[in-house]
C-alpha cells in the first residue's frame, strides 16, 4: 500500500498525445494477481502517517488529441500546473479532493485539430467531480463547437451517480472564444447530476463574485436565481451545502427530500450502495424527508461544507418515541427533547422534538463554531 502514499519526486515536461486512454492517468493501480483496481493516491512525507500529507505537483504537462480524457487524477492533494491541454475531448477530470489545476491553458480546437476523432462527444476543458476541486489562473480558448450537447470550457463529469462537493470552484479563469459552461439536465437515476453546483469565486464565469452556478434542478433553484439558457443552468447568489443520509445497517434510498416551498428531490442512492444518499441543498431552510421503503431506525444525517451557525431544519418519520439523538458523534451526551416545536425552532441545535401524534421526528442541524459540518445520528433505545 505504501506506493499509494509515497511522495511524488518529480513529474515535469512530459508530453502525451493521441492515446485511446488518458495521457496522464493516476488511478487503476496493480494488484498482486496482475489485474488492476481503483486506487486513491494520497502522497505523504511519511507514507505511513496520514497526518503528513504533501502535494503531488504534475507540472508542465502537454497533452493533445485524446479522443477521451487527457488527464484523470484520483486521490487528494494533487496539482496539475503550468500545463497545456489541447484538442482533447475532455481536458481534465479530478476524482479527488483538495486537487486543483493552476496556471494552465486549455484549448478546445487548435489549428492542429485535423485528424482528431471525437465520436460526436462534446468537448470539455475542465470537469468538476468529487471534490473539493477547482481551477485557478486558467485560460480556456476555442470551446465553441455546437451540437446536441454544446462544447464548453467548464462542465461536470457526465452521468454521475456519486456525490460532488459544494466547495468545488472556478477561481481566476478567463475565456477566449469559449462558451463558459454547459451541463445537461440531470438524469433521474444519477444523484450526482442533481447535486451539481460550483462556486464562481472571483466572478469570472458569471460576472458576480461569490455566485454559484447550479444544475437545472428545481430543488436547487429559488426566485433569486437567474436562468442561463445557453448553459442549461442557473446563477444563484445564495450558498449551498452538501448533505448526506446514510445508515451502517439499513437501506435509506430511494428517498424524497422536500423543501419548505414544496420543491422536491428524489435520491436513488450511491450506485451499488443504497444505504447512502447524497445531495446539495440551501441552508437556512426547512426540509421534510420521506423514505420509499422501511423507515431506517439508525439514520445518520450530515451537512457538509458549512460555516459557523449555518443550519437546516429537518422533519422525518420515525416509528417509535423511545429514541436517542446524538449530535456530532458525542455519544456520551445524547440531546434532550424539546418541549415543543417552537422550542426546537429557537434552539442552537442542542435538542430535538418528537411528535407522538404524527410519529414525526423534528431535528435542527446547526454547525458549531469552528466546524465545517454538522451531524445527527438517530437510534432506538
Amino acid at each position: 500500500e505504501l506506493p499509494r502514499t509515497t511522495p511524488l519526486r518529480e513529474f515535469s515536461d512530459n508530453v502525451a498525445h493521441s492515446n485511446r486512454r488518458g495521457g496522464l492517468h493516476v488511478d487503476d493501480g496493480p494488484r498482486a494477481d496482475g489485474e488492476t483496481e481503483t486506487v486513491f493516491y494520497a502522497p505523504r512525507t511519511n507514507p505511513a502517517d496520514a497526518n503528513t500529507a504533501v502535494v503531488a505537483d504534475f507540472t508542465m504537462f502537454t497533452a493533445y488529441k485524446h479522443p477521451g480524457r487527457a488527464v484523470w487524477l484520483r486521490g487528494r492533494d494533487h496539482r496539475l500546473s503550468h500545463s497545456v491541454l489541447a484538442d482533447n475531448a475532455i481536458g481534465a477530470t479530478f476524482a479527488s479532493s483538495e486537487t486543483f489545476v493552476e496556471d494552465a491553458l486549455f484549448v478546445g480546437e487548435s489549428a492542429n485539430i485535423a485528424g482528431t476523432v471525437f465520436n460526436g462527444a462534446p468537448r470539455r476543458g475542465y470537469e468538476f467531480y468529487d471534490g473539493r476541486v477547482g481551477a485557478d489562473r486558467v485560460v480556456f480558448a476555442n470551446f465553441t463547437a455546437a451540437g446536441s450537447i454544446p462544447s464548453s470550457a467548464l462542465g461536470f463529469n457526465r452521468n454521475n451517480g456519486f456525490s460532488v462537493s459544494t466547495g468545488n470552484f472556478a477561481g481566476d479563469v478567463s475565456f477566449i472564444n469559449a462558451n463558459q459552461y454547459y451541463l445537461e439536465t440531470p438524469h433521474a437515476d444519477k444523484d450526482g447530476d442533481k447535486a451539481a453546483v460550483f462556486l464562481d469565486r472571483d466572478g469570472d464565469v458569471t460576472g458576480a463574485a461569490g455566485a454559484f452556478v447550479v444544475a437545472n434542478n428545481p430543488f436547487l433553484i429559488t426566485s433569486g436565481c437567474t436562468p442561463r439558457p445557453e448553459w442549461n443552468a442557473y446563477v444563484c447568489a445564495q450558498r449551498y451545502v452538501g448533505f448526506s443520509v446514510r445508515s451502517d445497517v439499513e437501506v435509506v434510498a430511494p428517498l424524497t427530500v422536500t423543501r419548505d416551498d414544496a420543491a422536491a428531490l428524489t435520491l436513488v442512492g450511491v450506485p451499488g450502495s443504497p444505504n447512502s444518499a447524497h445531495g446539495s441543498m440551501l441552508p437556512g431552510r426547512g426540509y421534510t424527508m420521506q423514505f420509499a421503503g422501511a423507515v431506517p431506525l439508525r439514520p445518520r444525517i450530515t451537512l457538509s461544507r458549512t460555516v459557523d451557525n449555518e443550519w437546516v431544519r429537518l422533519t422525518l418519520p420515525y416509528p417509535q418515541a423511545a429514541l436517542r439523538v446524538i449530535r456530532d458523534f458525542n455519544t456520551s451526551s445524547p440531546l434532550p427533547a424539546a418541549v415543543d416545536l417552537t422550542e426546537l425552532e429557537a434552539s442552537t441545535g442542542d435538542r430535538y422534538w418528537y411528535d407522538i401524534a404524527t410519529a414525526m421526528l423534528h431535528l435542527k442541524l446547526v454547525t458549531r463554531v469552528g466546524r465545517t459540518s454538522a451531524t445527527v445520528q438517530v437510534e432506538p433505545m
